[in-house]
């Protein structure tokens, strides 16, 4: 077969109009997904599956005030938007006009900076902290962290784009074999290749993938080493940390036979096993190929109509990228329509021959800037907001689930022993096992128990001791074993409970496994609040909004901490959830800034109602500059960046929040207890 010439200029890849256009759409595209995360908050609908992007869009878009963020403290600026957003593409151009030095610019600029966070963490806290920082830039998916914007960019630049650098390499190489019209089923390779890769590129697989898909289009010469399968392979590698880290781990979930969807999409298996909703790999993989089995009979049928010869060995291909494809999306639908524009590629691969060379790369240009700017869309959050996505746990998959592992029965004895008008509050330990957590999620909004939406495996380090110190109810799976770093043995975490004195077992469940399931309940303290026998407050500090006002409030120092106890009055019902932020200044600098979830997480605003009364004691950890010297404290609520209004105060306010206490250094004790005479009213 004749070989092809990769590079050869503008002149062999459509000039550089073409690329021009190219890159004006992209351009204007990450200027709309800017505009978008600027002015519609309904962008951030799947922050749970795709934080980083939408959180840090966020934080550098929305506080250009000292880039201040509640949920996160103080944020450092990070890179342009603009410039995360469209470095594949500058790649993609790099590649396309044979400019090595526009491919690798943005590589090396986003290397740097990754070094340079880095460096700073290195010199600022040790190199314990840098080491961390190291380890968390090179894990792929990391939750719960307080400091994860900087960590999740470091990620997304080391492990994403090198990703979209392969995926554009599979698109370039369609766009060179479509010119040969001996090199059809290649041209088929290339395109479903790449079309898969950009609409995710997060995991490394899709690197491995695209370096088979290069030999088998007959790319094996020294040149097309060293411009496409040497980088797909180094783009794989960067993530080999994170498969060391948890390889004993996968060992122990494969053979007792537990599998945790979050835990397996982390260790880039394809996401299709958690859609099944099922416990154990049997059933899961028969729902795995039914999809598939139906994309090859589609892809069979349509060879057949055009009798193109090697349609076998497109028809697999088709059913193997259909089985990726299906990882890609959490909603059902668009599992549907991923293999669809798969099975759409390699139609128009294949009919290519039968229409003029130009319509074919029109074709191919056109699906390369809708599959790209597709991928922008749903990687932030704007598609699946307009499409109003179903969560990944179906609501159909759940009754039964519930049934065979005792979620039900369970529940029934929570709210049976709760605490009378307490909402009760359930942990599920260790995390892992046939527990499915969306089961325990929609069996405690049916029954109003509070349970912790990051109660899997996320939780790591000291998170979860302090979600067992919080929960009333704690559910634990004999034998069950998390992530081995991240969160304990089963055992353990009994051992924990009854060192309680205040502890006692509820209740045993037997499992379909042979394990059985235990319930816990602790006699935990619990913040006072009442809906009826609170009397209103006779003076008002600050307004919020006519939702909430703050009736009175104490302030003291106790050793390196800062109590703060305030009572809480609401007014009218929150539309949405709002959470109080404190944060501690010297000035206009920002030493401590905190955020709390009202009635130490058992409350959101959402479950009050009318006329109730709230006190609670939040505790703000004061770093070492700030325990020696005076500074201010600072309050106010917020959602997502966004503060709650504030109609009047005795305090002075900024930016909708007030200073409620001046600290000195000479002072201990209670720092200060407003009070009003005569009180405001309401």
């Amino acid at each position: 077969m004749t070989d092809i010439v990769m590079g050869g200029g503008p002149g062999k890849s459509g000039g550089w109009r073409g690329l021009g256009w190219m890159a004006l759409v992209f351009l204007l595209f990450a200027l709309l997904q800017a505009v978008w995360l600027r002015t519609d908050r309904r962008a951030l609908v799947v922050e749970r599956h795709y934080f980083a992007s939408a959180r840090i869009a966020h934080a550098w878009l929305d506080s250009p005030v000292g880039r201040e963020y509640p949920d996160h403290g103080r944020i450092s600026p990070y890179p342009p938007l603009v410039v995360y957003y469209t470095a594949p593409w500058l790649i993609l151009l790099g590649i396309c006009a044979d400019s090595a030095v526009l491919s690798l610019l943005p590589f090396a600029w986003l290397l740097m900076w990754s070094a340079w966070r880095i460096a700073r963490r290195f010199t600022t806290e040790g190199p314990a902290a840098a080491a961390g920082v190291m380890a968390l830039a090179l894990h792929h998916f990391v939750v719960v962290e307080p400091d994860y914007p900087a960590h999740a960019f470091m990620k997304e630049y080391l492990l994403d784009l090198p990703l979209s650098a392969m995926a554009a390499l599979c698109l370039h190489l369609a766009l060179r074999v479509l010119e040969d019209p001996r090199r059809r089923f290649q041209a088929a390779l290339g395109i479903a290749a790449g079309c898969g890769a950009l609409t995710k590129v997060s995991l490394p697989v899709y690197g491995l993938i695209g370096v088979c898909v290069l030999l088998l289009a007959g790319y094996r010469d020294a040149r097309a080493w060293r411009r496409m399968i040497a980088p797909a392979l180094i783009a794989a590698a960067i993530a080999l940390p994170w498969y060391a880290l948890h390889a004993p781990d996968l060992a122990l979930a494969l053979a007792r036979q537990e599998f945790n969807p979050e835990w397996a999409r982390a260790c880039g298996m394809p996401e299709v096993f958690s859609m099944a909703g099922l416990a154990c790999w049997g059933p899961a993989l028969l729902r795995v190929f039914s999809a598939p089995l139906a994309v090859l009979a589609a892809a069979a049928l349509a060879v057949a109509l055009v009798k193109r010869p090697g349609g076998w060995r497109l028809a697999i291909f088709g059913c193997l990228l259909s089985m990726l494809a299906l990882s890609v999306f959490p909603g059902k639908s668009e599992r549907l329509l991923a293999p669809a524009l798969i099975f759409a590629c390699l139609g128009i691969a294949l009919a290519a021959g039968a229409a003029p060379a130009g319509a074919a790369r029109s074709l191919v240009c056109g699906l390369i800037i809708g599959a790209g700017c597709f991928r922008m869309l749903y990687m932030n959050g704007a598609a699946p907001a307009l499409l109003a996505l179903e969560p990944p746990a179906v609501r159909a998959e759940i009754p039964p689930l519930a049934d065979d592992w005792s979620v039900r029965a369970i529940m029934d004895d929570v709210m049976r022993e709760r605490t009378p008008n307490r909402l009760p509050r359930l942990a599920v330990a260790p995390f892992l096992g046939h527990f499915r957590n969306a089961s325990f999620m929609q069996a405690a909004i049916r029954e109003s128990v509070r349970m912790n939406r990051d109660s899997e495996w996320m939780l790591r380090g000291p998170q979860w001791q302090r979600e067992l110190e919080l929960a009333e109810f704690v559910v634990v799976k004999t034998g069950a074993q998390g992530p081995a770093r991240f969160t304990p043995h089963s055992r353990d975490v009994e051992l924990q409970v009854a060192a309680n004195p205040r502890a006692r077992l509820v209740s045993e469940y037997p499992l379909p496994d042979g394990e059985k399931a235990r319930l816990f309940k602790q006699d935990l303290v619990f913040t006072s609040w009442s809906a009826a026998t609170s009397a209103p407050p006779g003076k008002c500090l600050v307004n919020f909004d006519n939702k909430v006002i703050l009736s009175d409030y104490e302030l003291r120092r106790a050793g390196a901490e800062l109590l703060l106890e305030c009572r809480w009055w609401s007014i009218d019902e929150f539309e949405k959830e709002y959470r109080l932020f404190v944060q501690v200044r010297k000035g206009m600098q920002n030493l401590v800034s905190m955020t709390f979830q009202p009635g130490e997480g058992l409350y959101p605003v959402l479950d009050w109602n009318d006329d109730c009364g709230l006190v609670e004691t939040v505790r703000i950890p004061l770093p070492p500059d700030a325990r020696d010297g005076p500074f201010d404290v600072w309050i106010g609520w917020h959602r997502r960046g966004r503060r709650l209004p504030i109609k009047n105060s005795i305090f002075t306010v900024m930016l909708n929040s007030v200073c409620i206490g001046k600290s000195d250094a000479a002072r201990t004790g209670t720092l200060g207890v407003q009070s009003l005479d005569p009180p405001m009213e309401r």
